[in-house]
């Protein structure tokens, strides 16, 4: 499953869940939170454990952990991006929400590391406590 950037976190978190666990639970119904990275024992198993829990007035109540796979940050786009076009005076504030958008994620989810003015390249990751994401990347920067 590809990440929806039309969705929000919590709606592509929940069908990352329900996909890696056959599981078909409503995002009105359940809210996730606290996302811990596991050790898979293959790549391509799931790699992320979080807090699964009840949202008031929904008919039942608690939380359970549950397992689902982050895609890497390198993964995400349905179309590779190798880098970005900047103009002087960019920060790394300004430059996020275009990474987001460029690699098909909600709003939220990477830190862009500083930079300077003329840099060739930039570290993007995916936030400490993305739901959805996980790594980091290097990418271009062609500067206008």
């Amino acid at each position: 499953m590809f990440i929806d950037a039309t969705m929000s976190t919590q709606q592509n978190v929940v069908g990352l869940i329900n996909l890696a666990n056959g599981t078909d639970v409503a995002v009105s119904k359940i809210e996730v939170v606290d996302p811990v990275t596991i050790v898979p024992v293959e790549p391509s198993i799931n790699n992320t454990e979080a807090t699964v829990k009840a949202r008031k007035g929904q008919g039942f109540s608690g939380q359970m952990k549950m397992r689902y796979r982050r895609p890497d940050i390198t993964e995400v786009s349905l179309m590779p991006v190798r880098g970005f076009d900047v103009f002087r005076g960019m920060t790394p504030a300004l430059l996020a929400p275009i990474a987001e958008a460029s690699l098909g994620v909600p709003p939220g989810n990477v830190v862009v590391l500083p930079f300077s003015n003329l840099a060739p390249t930039v570290t993007i990751k995916a936030r400490d406590d993305s739901l959805l994401i996980v790594g980091e990347s290097i990418f271009e920067l062609t500067w206008h």
